[in-house]
């Protein structure tokens, strides 16, 4: 089922976020929350569709000075905000967590704290040596 969603920054907020109309004084966003309405606010974005189907760049999902993102098996890196690793997944690259996890991506918590559930490729071996995270031969 679709909704019209708007992608929109709210009065006070720094990045845009995605909303759907609840009335005339609300914002309701995907998890059911509540958020006045102001005239300040600015609306980047509406369609009537999935709020997945948004561009979800504009969003504090997408950060490109980030520590925290996604490298994937040819070493180009995909900054997200540190909590945001699972949404940045579904929204931003259109995959899951778990398909990155089992197709090699390397998962990076930012100052110097990474995962991957696989052997590292050389590019992501040599990515996470020049930016000076911790690699052990073993990886």
């Amino acid at each position: 089922m679709s909704n019209t969603w708007f992608l929109v920054q709210i009065r006070g907020w720094s990045a845009p976020y995605w909303m759907e109309e609840w009335d005339e004084e609300y914002w309701r966003n995907i998890n059911g929350g509540r958020t006045p309405r102001s005239p300040e606010d600015k609306v980047f974005e509406n369609m009537d569709a999935d709020y997945e189907d948004l561009d979800h760049t504009k969003t504090g999902l997408f950060l490109e000075t980030s520590d925290a993102g996604w490298l994937d098996r040819r070493g180009v890196w995909h900054p997200c905000g540190s909590t945001h690793h699972d949404n940045y997944a579904e929204l931003v690259l259109r995959s899951t967590t778990k398909l990155l996890n089992a197709t090699g991506w390397v998962r990076v918590y930012g100052v110097k704290d990474w995962h991957c559930d696989r052997r590292l490729s050389a590019d992501q071996r040599n990515w996470l040596l020049h930016h000076s995270y911790k690699v052990e031969d073993y990886d």
